[in-house]
């Protein structure tokens, strides 16, 4: 309340006793004389005040000088000087209460000096405070009641740098310009502060500029104005800085924007022009972007469209090989042609008559051993454990001959094997093959993520350990499907050679039945054609399959043994399958140059201690040995 009441007096005062200074005292009051006016002070007072005036410690003379206020609580000087010391400290709320009321006993009198005096100190303790209005409140004040020149100059310097404070610039230079005009001199620094506000307008009129064009969307002109103010003032100057950084960041967008429309419409006119490749190209490297307009759609259809085309390609490739296959009466050839592309799509076409058209011809040329290949085929299947196969081959041959052998009998036994697997849970079927669970597991995963490679992978390795299990039979020609409609043609040729993932280029058997018309190639007819046409790598393939599916099956080693022989191979693959025909004793027509071979592996292996090698070697040695003996009888 009491502060309140001193900043009422102080505007009184001002605006009162300024104008009374001013005019000369143009109406004559009728008060008392400044001596009148106050007290003197007592003398208990005055020695106290004198004693503080010596006391060099700060706080000691706060101390003090606050004892002579309680003997006499008007006394100016005391007032004044603890306004002083209190400042020293720092502690300008209480130097600000002790100068406001100093100035409230001055101001009654007509000492203007005095007046002046503590309205500056006033002003200057409220600035430190962070009370700049206040405080230019306060000073304009004092300037208004200031006759002195250089006292007028001095505290427009000082009103100058605090409206500088309040960014009143333009303020700011008038009241420097009245600093510099107090006298007839110029003051340098006064011209330094008037220069140094003519920067501050002038930067605050460009950010101004800038502000104003930034809002209105003028993206590039904002940019130039905000970047000359960064060069200037730095990045501290209000919000230049978080401003730039937007402005750079539209333009990077727009730039970006503009570089993929110009991708998006060489896209769109690659694709109207019939480059699909070239199309697919920029659909994608817009993709990579972040995507544009409907990129992603487009890119999907097109890719679609051009594995569609790639599959109708393949198609019409294979169906061309199959019909001049049959042209040529090489219907072996044509046969497997049109069971690879059955596979991939049954429907194209009139593959299927081809097909039948084929096996017929076969029929006519070999239908010695129908009866016999059926049973071996059945009886393969049955010991493999593949049920579902043994089933359709023992129907077959009992449809032809109902009384062959003990096909019924094999029939039945296939059918109750099949009953029980039908009658078990998918759960206590899993529980039961831990193994195959594992890997039907591991392809339903795949299947999920659309992994079909993957899957294919694992469902294989189920067909190769029991075939049909948990009908992954089926679920294996889905995939392949799926991996022939969807992956890139050229890809998925050079993936299937290499993991076996083409499905239906080589068929269990070729065997002929005329009255259901139904012929399978046999393996081992397959292989007599592919080596008449020294087809050697795709003859190996078929008994590769036959023994990573049945690994005990040796009847095919000796067959696989020759084919390596002919075909000059003696890889790892080609060296096992020699080591093994030696030790079984298979094709002893073929052990010499069996043996040489394996003499000639052993020579340049290195750091080798293979006992089986050993053995190999000192047989081949003895042979070599029994050969050259017979030679010389």
């Amino acid at each position: 309340m009491e502060r309140k009441m001193v900043r009422f007096s102080i505007k009184w005062h001002i605006h009162f006793f300024g104008v009374l200074f001013i005019l000369g005292y143009m109406v004559p009051l009728q008060t008392k004389t400044s001596s009148e006016l106050q007290a003197k002070p007592a003398s208990e007072a005055q020695k106290i005040y004198k004693q503080a005036m010596k006391e060099t410690d700060t706080l000691k003379r706060i101390q003090l000088l606050q004892i002579a206020l309680r003997q006499e609580p008007e006394y100016v000087d005391a007032l004044r000087e603890l306004g002083m010391a209190y400042k020293r400290i720092e502690n300008f709320a209480e130097a600000e209460n002790f100068f406001m009321r100093a100035y409230t006993k001055v101001a009654k009198s007509k000492k203007k000096e005095a007046t002046v005096f503590y309205l500056s100190e006033i002003s200057l303790v409220q600035m430190y405070q962070g009370k700049l209005k206040e405080s230019e409140e306060s000073l304009r004040g004092a300037i208004g009641i200031a006759l002195d020149a250089h006292e007028v100059r001095k505290l427009n310097f000082q009103l100058a740098n605090l409206l500088i404070k309040q960014e009143k610039y333009d303020d700011a230079l008038n009241a420097a310009t009245k600093a510099n005009n107090a006298l007839s001199t110029k003051d340098l620094k006064t011209v330094d502060l008037m220069l140094d506000i003519e920067r501050e307008i002038e930067l605050r009129d460009t950010y101004q500029r800038a502000v104003k064009t930034h809002d209105s969307g003028e993206i590039e002109p904002a940019k130039v104005l905000f970047d000359s103010l960064l060069q200037i003032k730095g990045n501290t100057y209000k919000d230049v800085a978080a401003r730039l950084e937007k402005i750079n960041s539209a333009l990077s967008n727009q730039q970006n924007t503009k570089i993929i429309e110009s991708v998006y419409n060489k896209a769109l006119k690659s694709e109207a022009n019939g480059q699909v490749d070239l199309a697919l190209k920029y659909y994608k490297n817009i993709l990579s972007e972040g995507g544009y307009k409907d990129s992603a759609i487009r890119y999907k259809r097109l890719m679609e469209k051009k594995d569609q085309q790639e599959v109708d390609s393949e198609l019409n490739r294979l169906y061309a090989q199959g019909t001049q296959a049959a042209k040529d009466k090489n219907w072996i050839e044509a046969s497997i042609v049109f069971e690879e592309l059955i596979n991939i799509n049954p429907s194209f076409k009139d593959t299927k008559n081809q097909l039948r058209q084929a096996n017929s011809q076969i029929n006519q040329n070999q239908s010695e051993t129908l009866l016999a290949r059926y049973y071996a085929e059945g009886l393969a299947a049955k010991n493999a454990k593949d049920f579902k196969k043994a089933h359709i081959v023992f129907m077959k041959l009992c449809n032809i001959d109902p009384n062959y052998e003990d096909a019924r009998f094999l029939l039945e036994e296939v059918e109750e094997k099949l009953q029980d697997t039908r009658n078990k849970t998918p759960d206590e079927i899993l529980k039961a093959n831990p193994e195959l669970s594992k890997l039907f597991t591991n392809a339903q995963e795949q299947i999920k993520i659309k992994n079909w490679r993957r899957a294919i992978v694992e469902l294989e390795k189920i067909q190769i350990i029991e075939r049909g299990f948990m009908q992954s039979d089926t679920l294996l020609t889905y995939c392949k499907k799926q991996l022939l409609g969807l992956a890139d043609i050229a890809e998925n040729k050079q993936e299937n050679s290499e993991s076996n993932l083409v499905i239906g280029f080589i068929i269990a058997s070729i065997i002929m039945v005329p009255i259901l018309g139904f012929v399978v190639v046999s393996p081992s007819l397959k292989v007599r054609y592919l080596i008449s046409k020294k087809r050697y790598t795709e003859a190996a393939k078929i008994y590769e399959k036959i023994l990573q599916k049945h690994p005990n099956r040796v009847s095919v080693l000796p067959g696989l043994a020759q084919i390596y022989l002919q075909s000059g191979r003696t890889d790892e693959q080609a060296i096992k399958v020699f080591k093994m025909v030696m030790q079984l004793n298979l094709s002893p027509e073929h052990h010499h140059r069996i043996s040489s071979i394996l003499t000639q592996n052993y020579l340049t292996k290195s750091q080798t201690t293979d006992a089986d090698d050993i053995n190999l070697l000192e047989e081949a040695l003895a042979d070599e040995f029994k050969k050259n003996n017979q030679e010389s009888s």
